[in-house]
C-alpha cells in the first residue's frame, strides 16, 4: 500500500512541530518579596492608601528587562515576571510599610480607600534599571495627600543596590532590597498627624 505524498508531508510537518515544541527554552518566572523588620521608630495607627504606582511603559511588560547601556535594554524572554510588575511594587512596598510601621492600616488598590483615610500616598517609579553583576537603580518621586486629597508634600529618592552576582536572583535581590529602603524612606517622610 502507497502512502500518499500528501499524507506523507503531513507527518513530517507534524513531527517537526513535535520536536520544535519538545526543544522550545524552558521559562523562569520571577516574583518581588517584601523583607523589611518592623521598626519602632515609625509606628503608626493612622489610615492610609497607597494609589496605583506608575511604572516606565520600557519594564512594564512580562519579560525582565536589563540595561546594556544608557540608550539600550535586553528583554529576557525566558525570565518573566509572575504578575504585572507595578502590581508587585504596589503589594511589596505596602507590606514592607505595613511591617516597619505595624500599621494595618494601609490599603492599596483594588480595595478602595476608606472613608476615615487619613493620607494617601500616590507614586510614580521614575527608574527602574537592572545591571547584571552590577545592580540596580531604583528612582522613585511620591506624594502625600491630605484627607481632602490636596498635596502636603513631594519627594524624591534615588536608591541603587549592588548585585551579589550576574545572576538574575541576584538582581531581584537587590530589587527586594530597594523596595524596603523606599518604604523606610517613605515612613521617615510621613507627614505629621497634625494636617
Amino acid at each position: 500500500m502507497k502512502i500518499k505524498p500528501s499524507r506523507c508531508l503531513f507527518f513530517i510537518a507534524a513531527f517537526l512541530l513535535s520536536l520544535t515544541g519538545c526543544s522550545s527554552p524552558k521559562e523562569y518566572f520571577y516574583t518581588l518579596s517584601a523583607t523589611a523588620k518592623p521598626n519602632v521608630q515609625w509606628q503608626t495607627a493612622r489610615n492610609i492608601y497607597i494609589n496605583p504606582i506608575h511604572i516606565p511603559a520600557s519594564v512594564d511588560r512580562p519579560p525582565i528587562v536589563i540595561q546594556k547601556t544608557p540608550q539600550q535594554v535586553t528583554l529576557l524572554e525566558q525570565r518573566l515576571w509572575a504578575s504585572p510588575l507595578k502590581d508587585q511594587i504596589l503589594s511589596v512596598l505596602a507590606l514592607n510599610l505595613t511591617r516597619l510601621s505595624q500599621n494595618p492600616n494601609i490599603n492599596t488598590w483594588p480595595q478602595l480607600p476608606a472613608k476615615n483615610t487619613e493620607l494617601t500616598i500616590s507614586m510614580q517609579v521614575l527608574r527602574f534599571e537592572s545591571i547584571p553583576n552590577q545592580g540596580i537603580t531604583l528612582e522613585v518621586q511620591w506624594t502625600f495627600l491630605d484627607r481632602d486629597f490636596k498635596s502636603i508634600s513631594t519627594q524624591h529618592e534615588t536608591i541603587h543596590e549592588t548585585a551579589s552576582d550576574d545572576s538574575i536572583d541576584a538582581l531581584i535581590v537587590a530589587h527586594n532590597q530597594a523596595l524596603v529602603t523606599l518604604a523606610s524612606k517613605v515612613a521617615h517622610t510621613l507627614p505629621s498627624t497634625e494636617h
